[in-house]
């Protein structure tokens, strides 16, 4: 009985404690790829981020909205629940390899071409 449940909490714990870390290493990457996208196309950084927690957490809901309806309507099945999840990142993975293609091959990323857009703003003289 006992030992079960701390074992349980130990590998609860530790899932929290791997799931903050990740969260911490995605994050500050993704803000500041955000507010360096606003401030070159001249919006406020601070809307940019209301938005994207607003579409995380409409996101959210979603998810848990869609899995529990296909959960009820398969009869419980776990597998196929986690068939119809399985769908949409596979989806999402195609669309952003067909149409970030000369991205992907070439392995520029965002900062360059921000910064490439920074220099032809500032004009041939540089300033």
């Amino acid at each position: 009985g006992i030992f079960g449940l701390t074992a349980c909490i130990y590998w609860f714990f530790t899932a929290k404690l791997l799931d903050r870390l990740s969260k911490g290493i995605r994050e500050a990457p993704s803000k500041a790829i955000m507010n360096e996208l606003a401030r070159d196309s001249g919006d406020a950084p601070d809307a940019a981020y209301g938005l994207r927690q607003s579409l995380g957490t409409a996101g959210m809901l979603g998810g848990a909205t869609m899995a529990s309806l296909t959960f009820a309507l398969t009869g419980k099945s776990y597998e196929k629940t986690f068939l119809v999840a399985a769908l949409f990142p596979i989806i999402a993975l195609v669309w952003m390899c067909k149409n970030f293609k000369d991205e992907l091959i070439t392995g520029s990323s965002i900062s360059a071409i921000a910064a490439q857009n920074r220099n032809l703003s500032l004009g041939p003289e540089g300033g």
